[in-house]
């Protein structure tokens, strides 16, 4: 199987020997490549948090964008993220597309495998989607805290 390590201190997931570019002043938001996402970040300096915590964090400015850089990949012009929980976080937390830090990787094997495989399993197409269900918080319940 696939093997990702968390970049330390970034919550990025980064397979070993990749290198990205990391880029701010991003004008777009990228689309959510998945339909769900569970409540609590998995790995990073994150890890156990909920996305409302981290949320909170950056509108108190607690936590600064950049602590949460986002993996993307553009196919048809159409920026698709692959850190939903950071991208979540960053929307709710009321931070401008231009403060995000997008790492892009378009074109490196893994990832385009990785999201191609995220697609599919999710029934989106390369468009992805601006509506995300947030599990995780009991049967038939959704929710953001």
């Amino acid at each position: 199987g696939a093997e990702f390590a968390a970049k330390e201190g970034t919550g990025a997931f980064a397979k070993e020997g990749t290198a990205a570019v990391a880029q701010e002043g991003v004008k777009e938001l990228p689309k959510f490549t998945q339909t769900t996402a569970s409540i609590a970040f998995k790995n990073g300096p994150f890890a156990g948090k909920t996305i409302g915590e981290v949320a909170a964090g950056l509108r108190r400015g607690a936590i600064n964008p950049s602590q949460l850089p986002g993996g993307v990949i553009i196919r048809n012009g159409q920026m698709l993220a692959l850190n939903t929980r950071s991208a979540l976080a960053l929307l709710r937390g009321g931070i401008d597309a231009s403060k995000w830090t997008i790492i892009n990787r378009t074109g490196d094997a893994f990832f385009e495998k990785l999201l191609t495989e995220r697609l599919a399993r999710n029934g989106l197409s390369e468009l992805g989607t601006e509506v995300l269900r947030i599990s995780g918080a009991g049967k038939n319940a959704s929710a953001i805290w």
